[in-house]
């Protein structure tokens, strides 16, 4: 297709853009690949016209912004076809700098650039953080051996400059490269998944506007004040140095553990994080081990002692390098909150009988308001520990990706670190996600507790419907009730549906999904999909296994097994339209997911 015809069905295209379109969270039952879903696009412009229902019968590219989003992969179509590569060669990144480092994670790039788009600073980071850079004013007249050339360029998005002569252009966040250049698709994608995201989905409404030949003006800054201090507030700092914001979590991750890097150039870092931790998380870890940088796991599944584990870990660490203990309070999908005191001697224990320098670096996502650095300090003043929070979902409302670290008075030198990694690699948030955050963290405390409650409540009468089914006492992974009185309000919980008797090893494989299916009817009501903490209403549902927990290692899933059947993971919005309804959807489903239409044991 000529771009001509692409620009000329943009106007239509905006007009119709279904709601299911916007947010942050897509339903995952049928994905289609950034690739699909771009096929799917061009077709329907050669064939149909386009309108809300036809764009909803293209299905979803990816199920999480960060992923990819429809608009952002019709955007990277539109280069696409304007450079004549395939999908897979082009990426949109809300960073300026991060589509340079997906190239400089495979191979050496000298790069030329147009305009001071990239300074010294930046490139001090980039090179100290191992990346082989060099940056040149004019094209060199023969390509330098064994380096990839790279056009930096200051043209806008709407503007796309040549890139003759080069093996790849980068220009205001897309990246595009050549198909003979050895740069593999899948790795470019990955960095940008787990280390930046797309353009957010109003900038990418803007660029397509702006390809049109409209005139778009960007909207003004609102002041971030009472955000950061409302971050801080709700994290428990005290820290002079105020949070600081990204374009999404992972990346706010990753400036971190940079950050660690640039903190102690001359020695390795290693990182002690749960063996099934959010699956991004775990990835991202694993994607910066290198000579630096190392990776160490415990085991909390099922009935392991969270703080036994830590301290079993933490005795087998050889080296001498610096510590970062990264803990999701509550864990992800465990819901398992350890007792803070235990836990923080074990921590210090190990710091004084190894003489290491040890950070503890707490991901609350699931309760931001958890005060959890206050509750640190109550213990001990002297250990550097940042909360991070992934904020698109319970303070953003589901609205926008964003992500925050928060450190304390100890941490002060590793935040100053951070915000040099994140301005030299420009992941902080677009103006969009801003103010979307500016419009929508006031009352994130009370809507946590108002969607712990909700999930209680559900939670009892789930438990009670596999009882009356199965005969079966199902327990649920869900914070306590003391967890939730000293602020840990999540509105998460997982569970084992006891295995039906007489299953097939394939049956009892395929419970939890199943459980899923059947709810996922009720499109009302419930949605297949990752992520939590969204205010619209539904209540996600998800196989951690097969989702969330994707880079996780197939051993480590399996220990959550039980009796053969995964982990399911239910999470609840603030309120429900009909809680009566959800809670009758509940029972059918226990009963359909075991093939029964009243009460009796199936279990054997």
């Amino acid at each position: 297709m000529a771009t001509e015809s692409f620009v000329a069905a943009i106007p239509a295209l905006l007009e119709a853009v279904p709601p299911s379109w916007y947010g942050t969270t897509f339903p995952n039952l049928d994905l289609k690949s950034r690739e699909v879903f771009s096929a799917s696009y061009l077709e329907l412009l050669s064939s149909s016209a386009i309108s809300p229902s036809s764009l909803d019968e293209l299905g979803h590219a990816e199920d999480y912004f960060r992923v990819a989003t429809n608009l952002s992969t019709i955007l990277e179509t539109y280069y696409s076809l304007h450079y004549s590569v395939s999908l897979p060669h082009v990426l949109t990144f809300r960073s300026k700098v991060m589509p340079l480092v997906a190239l400089l994670r495979q191979t050496p790039l000298t790069v030329v650039q147009e305009g001071k788009v990239l300074d010294q600073k930046c490139q001090k980071v980039l090179k100290s953080l191992g990346c082989d850079l060099k940056v040149v004013s004019k094209r060199p007249k023969s390509k330098p051996a064994g380096r990839l050339l790279v056009l930096f360029s200051s043209a806008s998005a709407s503007a796309p400059p040549s890139f003759e002569g080069y093996d790849a252009v980068v220009f205001d966040g897309v990246l595009v490269f050549r198909e003979d250049c050895g740069v593999d698709t899948k790795e470019t994608f990955r960095t940008r998944k787990r280390m930046s995201s797309p353009l957010s989905t109003p900038r990418c409404v803007e660029v397509l506007d702006e390809l049109t030949g409209k005139q778009v003006k960007s909207p003004a800054a609102q002041s971030t004040s009472a955000l950061l201090a409302h971050l801080q507030s709700m994290s428990g700092s005290s820290c002079p140095t105020q949070p600081l914001v990204f374009s999404s979590g992972l990346p706010s991750l990753n400036a971190y553990y940079a950050s660690l890097l640039l903190l102690y150039p001359a020695d390795t870092v290693t990182a002690v994080m749960a063996s099934t931790a959010y699956g991004g998380s775990s990835e991202l870890t694993d994607l910066n081990v290198g000579s630096r940088f190392n990776k160490a796991t415990f085991a909390i599944q099922g009935d392991s002692d969270y703080v036994e584990s830590v301290k079993t870990t933490l005795s087998q660490l050889s080296g001498t390098g610096p510590v970062v203990v990264f803990c999701e309070f509550p864990s992800n999908p465990d819901m398992k909150v350890p007792d803070l005191n235990a836990f923080l001697k074990t921590v210090h224990d190990f710091k004084s009988s190894s003489g290491r320098e040890v950070h503890l670096l707490v991901d609350t996502t699931f309760a931001p308001p958890s005060k959890v650095l206050d509750k640190i300090g109550a213990v001990t003043s002297t250990l550097p520990a940042c909360a991070f929070i992934s904020l698109s979902k319970s303070v953003s409302r589901g609205l926008t990706c964003a992500g925050c670290i928060v450190g304390n008075k100890a941490a002060s030198k590793l935040m100053v670190k951070v915000s040099e990694v994140r301005n030299a690699l420009d992941t902080q948030g677009d103006v969009h996600q801003s103010n979307i955050l500016c419009e929508n963290h006031e009352g994130v405390e009370t809507r946590v507790k108002e969607a712990y409650e909700l999930a209680f409540r559900v939670g009892e009468v789930l438990k009670a419907s596999v009882k009356e089914v199965t005969g079966v006492d199902m327990p649920l992974n869900f914070v306590t009730p003391q967890n939730a009185e000293d602020g840990f309000t999540s509105s998460t919980y997982s569970f084992n549906l006891p295995p039906p008797a007489n299953a097939t090893a394939a049956r009892l494989a395929a419970l939890a999904q199943d459980f899923v299916d059947i709810l996922q009817k009720d499109k009302v009501n419930f949605k297949p999909c990752v992520s939590f903490g969204q205010d619209n209403k539904l209540v996600y549902l998800t196989v951690p296994a097969t989702s969330t927990q994707g880079a996780i290692k197939e051993e480590d899933k399996a220990q959550q097994a039980k009796g053969g059947v995964q982990l399911t993971r239910f999470s609840f919005p603030v309120s429900v339209d009909d809680i009566e309804v959800v809670e009758e959807g509940i029972r059918r489903g226990v009963k359909e997911v075991y093939g029964v239409s009243g009460g009796g044991c199936v279990i054997s």
